[in-house]
């Protein structure tokens, strides 16, 4: 501890003494020598106070913070005594905590306590904003951009205190949390760039999350009910600054020089020949630290005499081969006067599940500052960036006019000379086939072409022999789910790209997550591709990895690189790209976020394209090679000439997503278009709904995937549940529906036959305002209903037990009361139905299983 709180204790009881004489009535006056700076606050006068509701919060519904510095250490200042209690009353989920919250501000920083009640205490989930945490959003500016800019901020903290950042740079963030009898509570700082005072605002949110085992069972929040927060800065409230007296100063700053010091202890050494410079100059700065009549000039001064220590490490033999994260300048976050533009392009391709429907999908195309259409002299390098799981085209960039961080960190890059001018794609993996597994196909068939014929590009034609004559000019990455179907890019089109960056992903093709549980038989499969294609390191292709240790993608993907270092003959590992083909970096404080995989981007793209012969390139002498691909009308990559099979899958992702579908195994062969028994597919076999299924593909109900999947945890549109239901039935179309939804263009050809023959008997009605919406997911509670009414089950009048039954609409309440009499449909363990949640295709084929075997539709 820096300063004895017993001594701060003294100086207040004298200070008082002395402001009891002179009769001063200011608000938080420091007492302040010299030596200890150390500020004393004091609650003089109510006339002083802000008035605040009975939340807290002011008559604008500010949150209202003093001027003091109170010591973070998990212990509870007299200071806080003089601050604003705050009740947060945005609550979302089954929450167990309650919470509190106080601010202080200082000239340095602002400062938060939070006090949580909670019997129930978890940091079991790798996913950290599903432990029991508190988050501080921070903007500022208070400019309320619903993007993140430079001046934002997003931190967190876990009640066993370990802080972590998926924006802003965590050397600003300094914590202490303490389990108390009933919960626990936290003390936070976070420096500020910009000099605060009485009177200015601050945007701001506070946090509590509340973790139950492995789950996060809700949030207390004290302005945003949106659970946006973490991404839109426009749903913050605001903090108002006050009560800061004339003459007044701040406490001691030790914290800059502390968080250095843990940041220092962390340096992995063993990558040094000269570790004592450091440790030496870490021990001497604790010193300091703990010196009771600590000056502010003796704490600076040994920041930069550790700084200083630790820029004299040097590297060895060894290490120098690792790339280094480093964070992007602010400067690169923020506007350059040399800007790209955004374009979106239209494309369609055939939905997987039914051929006839065609899949409408959108990309987004990045062109650099000075990008002329007609100069068709200057040809530009392309890298197709894929999203992670649950997002889309739109991430990354937004869409046209839009600035997000990513496209001001290439302006920046391109303007300083950091990188050459690039293309810039970024497409979805959703529609279409519908899974990362089998993206390259969409990739080589539509997309490449599209893109590269249309901007100047080196392809020279958009056959596949173009494609593959300008691999040296393409590159393909992706985030999370993106960073999965990086690996198949890598593993189906190491003929058509050349570069390649997964981050925060391990390859899944011989299952889930077997970058961990199968890293080395996973390393040796990679390896395969290349020899196999006849491509050599380091030349030929390059692999860019890097995710952060506080990812959850980091013991996945740790495994597989370590297995593929070891495989010499591909993947030669090394920063020196002259030598080597392959690196990882590792981000100490990385998340699961983008604000890190843009900062991944900033530090791997200064190597993608840097070596290439700009020679123009033709196509008259290309020969295909083994790995070469003439059609692609069967899914699975290609392993020994055989088409595989795939496992299932889920994204790696730290937000709620959609369950993701099927991926690849090599080596065992699928056949198209036939109905399979049960036992064909291999996503089914442990499934809890295995029996139901089964029971459908008999009937030649269920068909399932050309993969060779079912993908039974899928969640099902309106109109797919509806067509699948009137199949059920043994009804054949409408061939000529007359529909008179609204919305009745939007209705695909391959679903109205069906929808309107369920409209005209009454099976379905639509919504309010005359809609239908058939791309919408369904619902549990709108399934049951068109089942209950196609199947002529009844209803029932009796009242339903549900905990959640009030939210059961008044429309579908009798239905789900009779469908759960008769077992149709049951509940869930926690006694909850959950009405409004998307219905899976695996729930759905169980409900028609359970109707057509008990033989109960008229």
């Amino acid at each position: 501890m820096f300063l004895k709180k017993g001594f701060i204790k003294y100086l207040c009881f004298i200070l008082s003494s002395i402001m009891i004489v002179s009769m001063m009535t200011t608000v938080n006056l420091w007492a302040v020598t010299e030596d200890t700076k150390a500020i004393i606050a004091h609650d003089t006068s109510s006339s002083t106070k802000v008035p605040v509701d009975e939340n807290g919060l002011d008559s604008q519904k500010r949150i209202v913070s003093y001027f003091g510095s109170p010591i973070i250490d998990g212990d509870i200042d007299d200071v806080w005594n003089n601050a604003q209690e705050v009740k947060p009353q945005c609550i979302v989920g089954n929450v167990y905590a309650s919470a509190t919250f106080k601010s202080l501000w200082d000239d340095n920083a602002l400062y938060v306590l939070a006090e949580v009640k909670d019997e129930y205490l978890s940091v079991q989930s790798s996913n950290l904003y599903m432990q029991d945490s508190a988050e501080i959003f921070l903007d500022e500016k208070n400019d309320k951009t619903v993007d993140y800019n430079v001046d934002d901020l997003h931190f967190r903290v876990n009640c066993e205190n370990s802080p972590s950042s998926d924006i802003g740079d965590i050397e600003r963030f300094y914590t202490g949390a303490k389990k108390t009898a009933d919960g626990y509570l936290i003390e936070a700082r976070i420096a500020l760039k910009d000099k605060p005072s009485n009177g200015k605002l601050l945007g701001l949110d506070l946090q509590i999350n509340d973790g139950l085992g492995p789950d996060r069972v809700g949030t207390i929040n004290v302005f945003d009910s949106t659970g946006n927060g973490w991404r839109d800065t426009s749903v913050f409230g605001e903090v108002l600054l006050t009560g800061k007296a004339d003459g007044a100063v701040s406490g001691l700053n030790p914290y800059n020089l502390m968080n250095l010091i843990i940041s220092a202890k962390k340096i992995d050494f063993t990558r040094y020949t000269n570790e004592s410079v450091v440790t030496d100059a870490i021990k001497k700065a604790e010193e300091v630290v703990a010196k009771e009549n600590v000056t502010q000039k003796e704490i600076d001064d040994e920041l930069e005499a550790l700084k200083t220590a630790i820029g004299k490490l040097i590297l060895t033999d060894e290490a120098a081969n690792e790339k280094e994260f480093k964070l992007v300048p602010d400067e690169y976050r923020a506007d350059n006067e040399q800007q790209g533009t955004i374009e979106k392009l239209e494309y369609s391709v055939t939905n997987a599940v039914y051929s006839e429907k065609k899949d409408t999908k959108y990309l987004n195309v990045y062109l650099p500052y000075g990008y002329n259409t007609s100069d068709k002299n200057k040809k530009y390098n392309v890298l197709y960036l894929m999203h992670g799981g649950g997002e889309n085209e739109n991430l990354v960039f937004g869409g046209p006019g839009e600035r997000k961080e990513l496209m001001k960190i290439l302006d920046n890059m391109i303007a300083k000379g950091d990188i050459e001018p690039l293309i810039v794609v970024t497409p979805s993996f959703y529609g279409g086939k519908n899974d990362v597994a089998y993206f390259y196909q969409e990739l080589t068939d539509t997309v490449i072409s599209l893109v590269e014929t249309k901007y100047n590009t080196y392809l020279p034609s958009a056959s596949l022999q173009g494609i593959k004559a300008s691999r040296d000019h393409r590159a393909f990455g992706g985030f999370s789910m993106g960073s999965v179907c990086t690996w198949y890019t890598f593993i189906n089109c190491i003929d058509y790209i050349k570069y390649f960056m997964p981050l925060s992903g391990d390859c899944w093709a011989l299952g889930q997550k077997a970058g961990d549980s199968d890293a080395q038989k996973t390393a040796e499969y990679l390896n395969s591709i290349p020899k196999n294609a006849g491509y050599s390191a380091p030349k030929d292709f390059k692999v860019f990895c890097a995710t952060g240790k506080m990812d959850p993608a980091y013991n996945n993907m740790k495994p597989q690189i370590d297995a593929l270092k070891q495989l010499k003959d591909s993947f030669i590992y090394s920063s020196d790209t002259t030598k080597g083909n392959f690196y990882f970096i590792v981000s100490e404080n990385g998340t699961h976020n983008w604000s890190f995989i843009n900062q991944y981007i900033y530090d791997i793209l200064p190597d993608v394209f840097k070596d290439e012969n700009l020679a123009p390139v033709t196509t008259s002498t290309i020969a295909p090679t083994s790995t070469s691909k003439t059609s692609t009308s069967s899914g699975g990559s290609q392993v020994n000439n055989q088409t595989s099979t795939s496992t299932p899958t889920a994204t790696p992702s730290a937000t709620a997503t959609p369950s993701a579908t099927a991926t690849p195994t090599p080596g065992t062969k699928t056949e198209e278009n036939k109905t399979k028994p049960a036992a064909g597919f291999n996503d089914i076999l442990n499934h809890w709904a295995k029996d139901f299924i089964n029971d459908l593909i008999a009937k030649n109900i269920l068909s399932g995937y050309e993969d060779g999947t079912i993908r039974p945890d899928k969640n099902i549109s309106r109109a797919e549940l509806t067509v699948t239901v009137l199949k059920a039935m043994g009804l054949k179309p409408s061939e000529k529906p007359a529909l008179d939804f609204a919305d009745k263009n939007s209705i695909p050809s391959w679903a109205a036959g069906y929808i309107a023959l369920a409209k005209e008997k009454g099976i379905i009605l639509g919504f309010d305002d005359k809609t239908f919406k058939p791309d919408k997911d369904c619902s549990r509670q709108e399934a049951v209903t068109i089942i209950m009414k196609a199947f002529n089950l009844g209803e029932s009048n009796n009242h339903l037990k549900f905990i959640d039954a009030k939210d059961i609409s008044d429309w579908a309440y009798k239905f789900v009361a009779k469908s759960t009499e008769s077992q149709i449909i049951n509940g869930y363990e926690d006694n909850t139905f959950k009405p409004g949640k998307s219905i899976t295709r695996a729930e759905i084929f169980t409900v028609l299983s359970k109707c057509l075997k008990n033989k109960i539709m008229k």
